[in-house]
């Protein structure tokens, strides 16, 4: 018979839910062993865990308006920018800080206090193993730093929270100090040289005035005076701003490092107009970030667009700092420039003088230069006094808003917590190792696997009956099952359906390997044809280990198909009545060695052909097709072939194999049984409910 090839349905959704569900069903030991072993160490984990404790401290960053003197051209840092204060939540958790918290408070001595540790005194490990206990975050759109202290032991995470902000207040006022000393000594240095330089001019002035005696000058000495006045007041300006400018200059170039945050302290570059803008538009957008936080998720456009927004204002940020610092720089060279320029135009005026009244020139001369010495050393003095003064102002000095208090339950570990991630963890590791074992089970799944692999129809389904597994094997208790009743006389029918009653008498049964249940099916349609009323005869072609005599005779020594073939039975003699109607068997008969050169005779063709005269169906149970070649020989003289396949166990490749088999040897499958279904809780409430009514036959006797 040609094979019925068939095409694979449109899988809907609900085939797909329906296929995950009854893997995770058929899987529900496994999936449920995961869950047990991951609540289980998830409960161990939350009794052994050691309790953690959390001690919370709050600073405030404070901004003090300066009271003792306004010098004009510099600001305090504006402490309300978001990179100030992310500078200042760094600052708390740097190592600097953490080391002045071991050192200087004798915690060492304490063994619990880095237990982690072991022991171990270098610095780096030290800061590291604190660094893990410590956290430090800004609350939003607020100057307050939340400190948070997570230790073992209650009384120290309370100690090193407040050690943490003592000696991060001290760290604070140690830098601005130093800083404020580095200025110091610079215009100390510059006041110096400039009193020399003072001292000389004024000497030379008094020994020019001793050597030549006093001039009058007329109108046009008055003239060059003038201008020569006019061009010394621009240059004692531009050497004023140039003195100016390199006081900030110099502070910039002996700063450690320039990041925007130290640029900031600047004041000429803090006091930029630009930068205060974009200072103004950070703090707006960080607000509207902050919203959008509580609105969107993170990965929602108008987030990442106001993310990104912020970025990009930060970045602008840095960048007009390090052009402003820039911008210093280069003023402070055009000052330098212009102030050598004046200089050069007031020597070609006296140059110039030179000619009127050279000694008159020349005392104007020596008397502006001490001017212009004089003016530059005041004006170096009161910017010591102005930085000697300021350098101890209290800009952004901290304060504590809320100190630590004793903690006394632990915040870790989350019982709780621990168990419910641990059961979750275990669900997800059995529905992976479900899934993941499914996939790698090689066996035909579902009955639509199977017809689309093979290319053939399925003849019927078996279910699987309760009990053990060997009692599930024993053809009788069909009979007492009446959804397996009720499948057999479905293959009875579809067997019927292939053809010509006439032509269609003889059915064998074979499988691809052994275990399949092909012996269980071979009996239990015989039986399903026989209370059809049709005459049935049901051969044990197993030769090599037989099963039907012991199951429907009681007996394993009745004559039967080895006999037959040896001659030494006919077949009236070798075929025996059974208990149930219309029903006789021909078992295996006595064992012989030589099995395959008996049933490739013609003997064997010719009681196939006898036995279709006697009888309206034969069916024919055969050995594994992989196992044995007795049934590629049988399968030759019958006029339909059934494979049995088990449910969810056959190697697809086996079955493939088998199949392939037949074919090449001139019997293609008529079809295939799909044996020891899994019931469904449907069918199984049907056919219950109809032997509790008394309305479903029974199959077997």
């Amino acid at each position: 018979m040609k094979q019925l090839r068939q095409t694979r349905p449109a899988v809907s959704l609900a085939d797909d839910l329906q296929t995950i569900l009854s893997i995770l069903r058929s899987k529900a030991l496994l999936i449920a062993g995961c869950m047990v072993v991951a609540a289980t160490l998830g409960f161990l984990m939350a009794r052994f865990s050691p309790k953690i404790y959390a001690a919370k401290t709050v600073i405030q960053v404070d901004q003090e308006e300066q009271r003792v003197v306004k010098i004009e051209g510099v600001r305090p840092e504006d402490l309300k920018a978001p990179e100030i204060l992310k500078t200042y939540e760094q600052n708390i958790l740097s190592s600097e800080v953490l080391l002045r918290v071991i050192q200087n408070h004798d915690l060492l001595s304490d063994p619990a206090f880095l237990p982690e540790a072991n022991g171990n005194r270098s610095e780096k490990v030290l800061v590291d193993a604190l660094a893990r206990h410590l956290t430090a975050k800004i609350r939003t759109e607020t100057r307050l730093i939340d400190i948070t202290v997570e230790h073992r032991s209650p009384v120290l995470a309370r100690r090193i929270a407040e050690l943490l902000v003592e000696e991060f207040g001290k760290w604070c006022s140690q830098t601005r100090r130093e800083a404020g000393e580095r200025a110091s000594a610079f215009l100390l240095e510059r006041a110096g040289e400039l009193s020399e330089r003072l001292a000389k001019s004024e000497k030379a002035l008094q020994d020019y005035k001793e050597k030549h005696a006093t001039v009058s000058l007329d109108e046009r000495q008055n003239f060059m005076t003038e201008k020569l006045g006019q061009l010394n007041l621009r240059w004692t300006e531009a050497k004023s701003e140039r003195l100016r400018l390199e006081a900030e200059s110099a502070q910039l170039r002996t700063a450690e490092t320039k990041s925007p945050a130290e640029l900031l302290a600047i004041p000429r570059i803090a006091g930029a107009l630009q930068i205060g803008d974009l200072q103004k538009k950070i703090g707006d957008r960080e607000a509207a970030l902050a919203t959008f936080a509580q609105r969107y998720k993170p990965e929602h456009p108008k987030y990442l667009a106001a993310q990104s927004e912020l970025d990009e204002l930060r970045s602008e940020l840095r960048a007009e700092v390090r052009k402003t610092a820039e911008v210093l720089e280069a003023q402070y060279q055009t000052a330098k420039g212009l102030e050598e320029r004046f200089e050069q135009a007031v020597r070609d005026q006296q140059q110039a003088s030179l000619g009127v009244n050279t000694i008159g020139l020349g005392s104007a001369a020596l008397a502006r230069e001490v001017e212009s010495n004089r003016a530059l050393y005041e004006s170096v003095l009161t910017r010591m006094k102005e930085t000697e003064i300021t350098k101890d102002l209290a800009q952004g000095a901290i304060h504590v808003v809320e100190r630590p208090l004793l903690p006394e339950i632990p915040v870790r570990p989350k019982k709780t917590v621990i168990l419910v991630l641990s059961i979750i963890a275990g669900l997800a590791v059995g529905g992976f190792l479900a899934f993941a074992s499914h996939a790698a089970d090689r066996s035909l799944q579902t009955l639509d696997d199977a017809e689309m692999r093979l290319g053939l129809r399925s003849l019927g389904e078996i279910p699987r009956l309760p009990g053990s597994p060997r009692e599930a094997n024993s053809p009788l208790l069909a009979g007492r099952d009446q959804a397996a009743a009720e499948s057999f006389r479905t293959l009875r029918t579809s067997l019927s359906l292939l053809g010509d009653h006439a032509k269609r008498k003889s059915i064998l049964f074979t499988s691809a390997l052994p275990g399949e249940g092909k012996t269980f099916c071979s009996i239990n349609c015989a039986v399903a044809f026989a209370n059809q009323g049709l005459r049935t005869l049901l051969i044990d072609a197993d030769l090599r280990l037989p099963g039907i005599a012991r199951i429907l005779l009681a007996t394993e020594n009745a004559p039967g198909l080895s006999d037959l073939l040896l001659g030494e039975k006919s077949l009236s003699e070798a075929v025996h009545p059974t208990s149930i109607a219309h029903l006789s068997v021909l078992p295996s008969g006595q064992r012989v060695p030589n099995v395959a050169e008996l049933t490739s005779g013609v003997r064997l063709l010719a009681v196939l052909v006898q036995a279709c005269a006697d009888f309206d169906r034969v069916v024919i149970d055969t050995p594994p097709i992989s196992v044995v070649s007795d049934a590629l020989l049988l399968a030759t003289h019958v006029d339909s072939v059934c494979l049995v396949i088990r449910a969810g166990h056959t190697p697809a490749d086996e079955v493939i194999r088998a199949t392939h088999r037949l074919a090449e040897a001139g019997a293609p499958p008529v079809g295939f049984v799909w044996n020891q279904v899994r019931r469904s809780r449907e069918n199984h409430g049907y056919y219950e409910r109809l032997a509790e009514n008394g309305t479903a036959p029974r199959l077997l006797s």
